[in-house]
């Protein structure tokens, strides 16, 4: 699988990035962060975890380059999944941002907007009997069930975590799923 890490310590990308290539991947460090964005632009990942904190960092903090609003234009169709909550969670991360108004509602509507640009595969809901396997996991890993979601598939599909949560990273550490960003 093909992998960019994003990691502006140099030490630090190198011993990320030889560790997925042990793993048989295909690994690239780069350390800024306007150029690593041009990079998955032009040789997306197959495939990414896509964790809320990842979506409010872009859409809502705005913290993507200057230069860079049309990334969800750019992305290409199909490489993002997620898990049956991750609607609940981004919908109530954006009713929080409006009632501390960190959002006006004229931005509310230019975010809900962008969700059309992007194809998001969202997995259905749990089954009863997953209920106690996802409960065990978010114990054993010392996550809550959400973030055990997530882990847990990417785990499932082999394919790279994009989180920002610290308990989700650490168990992914663990578990061997590569992190975006790195």
């Amino acid at each position: 699988m093909r992998i960019l890490v994003i990691e502006d310590e140099p030490q630090l990308a190198r011993h990320v990035t030889s560790a997925l290539t042990r793993h048989g991947h295909l690994a690239r460090a780069l350390h800024d962060g306007a150029e690593a964005l041009q990079a998955a632009l032009a040789d997306p990942p197959e495939l990414i975890v896509l964790d809320a904190s990842i979506v409010i960092a872009w859409m809502v903090v705005d913290e993507l380059p200057s230069g860079d609003t049309n990334i969800y234009e750019n992305l290409p169709d199909n490489i993002l999944v997620v898990p049956s909550h991750w609607p609940l969670e981004i919908s109530n991360a954006l009713r929080s941002q409006v009632r501390s108004k960190r959002l006006s509602i004229h931005d509310f509507h230019d975010i809900v907007e962008r969700f059309d640009l992007l194809n998001i595969e969202v997995q259905p809901p749990l089954r009863l009997d997953e209920i106690g396997p996802l409960a065990q996991f978010a114990v054993t890993h010392e996550l809550t069930t959400y973030g055990a979601a997530y882990v847990q598939l990417a785990l499932q599909r082999r394919v790279p975590l994009a989180t920002l949560d610290r308990a989700m990273r650490t168990a992914a550490l663990k578990l061997n799923v590569p992190l975006l960003p790195a």
